[in-house]
């Protein structure tokens, strides 16, 4: 769910850096199948159902994960 409450699809993969413990992204899929990786600069906040990302997410998303 974006800020201003727009539902824009499911995280079906949350990754996590080994060295700090820190979520580094998660793997977004859009209704419409469209996915990506939103880095964690976008994340707002993380509930146990839900996640809140920045309105304009979607500009942001990237092809690939950072991680190596």
């Amino acid at each position: 769910m974006t800020r201003s409450g727009r539902f824009s699809g499911v995280i079906d993969e949350i990754l996590i850096d080994e060295n700090s413990g820190k979520i580094t992204e998660c793997r977004w899929i859009s209704d419409n199948k469209k996915s990506g990786f939103i880095p964690n600069n976008l994340i707002i906040n993380f509930g146990k159902d839900l996640l809140i990302v920045d309105d304009e997410f979607e500009s942001s998303i990237l092809n690939t994960t950072l991680i190596k």
